[in-house]
């Protein structure tokens, strides 16, 4: 699900999802980690990791040299050393706050935890911040299931010199808000975070989420997630307005992928306007926001795609101030067509 890019020699590493389609909590996958080459020619099995309910996200450490995979099936992090060549298999150094769950279950898949790390001990987002050295990581403690006393948080732990969890270090982040509305049972939710960003000089976090409902085992559930971002330093982050970077046709559109974007290239290939920009993949973004929020004047279509959304790293506050990016080019379902 995740994809981690290494900057230092446009290596690519990527990994099977813990779902493919909306039903698939049901089902079992390998947990496997590829590197595709900086030219795209050649893809490598990484590493294989145990369990058999595919991975999270990933996040890449080049200070110390190891990339972070959750693991959907037992609930850890694992660290992968970049160094150890192909076809990994461990054992890896873990961590979780949590116990680890019990690996490859037989029983029959059922909510809300579908054989996966139960719901609240649930690692899904990773993400490193080389200037404190620390690794950050989003539990899934809720989605569209509902949870009336609990909600989806981040959490962070020290990496050591050496690459080591210093597990003493663990503290809680950031606690999610939940969304304005109730799910069809009136409980409040939200959606858990899947990437986790910082800025160059660490004091600015992203987080885009996904949306999930452990109820029936889907994935894909849209038009329910947020893209918050929050500025400080560990255990003192402090929320930037909920809705910063509204996005999509029903401002609660973010699809859980994010980065910080330059704004474009000078003539020597070097980036310009670094973190002026972000990007985010989105449901029901416009190809053109030129229409005001009434929509279009009559006659004319308005079309929405499933793509991603380029913002000011400003804010939009508002789904019209930004630039809908088709990523494939098709408009119509289920990539979208007008509404």
């Amino acid at each position: 699900m995740g994809v981690a890019f290494d900057h230092r020699n446009g290596e690519i590493y990527a990994a099977t999802l813990f779902y493919n389609s909306l039903d698939a909590f049901t089902g079992t996958t390998l947990s496997l980690v590829f590197r595709i080459s900086a030219d795209g020619n050649v893809i490598e099995n990484f590493a294989t990791l145990p369990g058999n309910k595919g991975t999270g996200w990933m996040d890449i450490d080049t200070l110390n040299n190891q990339l972070y995979v959750s693991n959907m099936d037992d609930g850890q992090i694992y660290a992968i050393p970049l160094s150890n060549g192909t076809n990994q298999t461990g054992p890896f150094v873990t961590f979780s706050p949590f116990p680890a769950d019990m690996i490859n279950e037989s029983t029959v898949a059922t909510a809300p935890d579908w054989n996966m790390a139960q719901l609240g001990e649930r690692i899904l987002g990773v993400g490193f911040n080389p200037v404190e050295s620390r690794l950050y990581y989003s539990v899934w403690v809720t989605d569209l299931i509902g949870n009336p006393s609990q909600q989806n948080v981040i959490r962070s732990v020290q990496i050591s010199p050496t690459g080591m969890f210093l597990t003493a270090t663990d503290v809680l982040e950031v606690t999610l808000p939940f969304l304005p509305y109730q799910n069809q049972n009136g409980l409040p939710y939200s959606m858990p975070v899947t990437d986790i960003v910082f800025s160059n000089d660490g004091t600015r976090m992203l987080l885009a989420e996904q949306g999930f409902d452990s109820s029936i085992g889907a994935g894909g559930v849209a038009h329910n997630s947020n893209l918050y971002e929050y500025t400080g330093v560990t255990s003192a982050w402090v929320a930037e307005p909920i809705n910063k970077f509204e996005l999509g046709k029903f401002t609660h559109d973010t699809r859980g992928g994010v980065s910080f974007a330059p704004g474009g290239y000078a003539s020597s290939g070097s980036t310009i306007l670094n973190e002026d920009f972000v990007i985010a993949t989105a449901d029901a973004v416009a190809d053109n926001y030129i229409y005001p929020l009434g929509g279009p004047p009559s006659g004319i279509t308005a079309y929405y795609v499933d793509g991603a959304a380029f913002i000011s790293s400003e804010g939009s506050y508002s789904k019209c101030n930004l630039l809908g990016l088709d990523l494939d080019q098709i408009n119509i379902n289920p990539n979208k067509a007008f509404w």
